[in-house]
């Protein structure tokens, strides 16, 4: 079940067209207990309902291309600081303000000091080997893909589909077909 909800999690890492894919593949979760299956089956529901099929499409959330940040971390984060900078919910005005142009001195100063050639922060080596991972997974995932629609509209199988479909309706053709199957498939490969 784990498995199952993490799965359903990592599909902002898909490609737009592929997340409706997998998500039909997932829509059915394998869990034995009865009670649970019906909760999995209603959040399945959801899924598809709301962030497939609903006013949330695939194109707003996939995150697949995304180069920016994943998460809103770094906007809480400085939220968080700013919070705690005051000590009260509601400073005045004039305290405000004098905070708002320290921020922007700094900001203005960090921007002169990297424009000069110094060295942005480091990141934390958690994130970085996150982002390495999440690179090679998508890499491995662009690959899969590229191998998969050569391999489906590559002429010979494309010539080989239409040859089957035609032996299928016009079944009194199958030796023809048969014969003309194995010699595009010896065409191609003479290449």
């Amino acid at each position: 079940m784990r498995r199952w909800v993490r799965r359903i999690m990592s599909l902002t890492s898909l490609l737009t067209f592929g997340i409706g894919l997998i998500c039909r593949w997932l829509r059915f979760p394998s869990v034995c207990e009865p009670a649970t299956h019906a909760k999995a089956q209603a959040f399945s529901d959801y899924v598809e309902r709301t962030w497939i099929n609903g006013d949330l499409p695939p194109s707003l959330w996939s995150h697949y291309d995304n180069l920016a940040p994943r998460t809103t971390n770094v906007a809480e984060g400085w939220h968080n600081g700013l919070n705690n900078t005051f000590g009260v919910p509601h400073p005045s005005l004039l305290v405000f303000l004098d905070w708002l142009q320290r921020q922007q001195y700094e900001v203005q100063c960090r921007s002169i000091q990297l424009a000069a050639g110094r060295s942005p922060k480091q990141r934390r080596v958690t994130y970085m080997n996150a982002d390495a991972q999440l690179g090679t997974a998508k890499l491995e995932y662009s690959t899969m893909l590229g191998k998969i629609f050569c391999y489906i509209w590559s002429p010979c199988v494309l010539i080989k589909c239409c040859i089957a479909h035609l032996a299928y309706v016009c079944r009194s053709l199958i030796p023809f077909c048969v014969l003309l199957s194995r010699l595009v498939g010896v065409l191609w490969t003479s290449r």
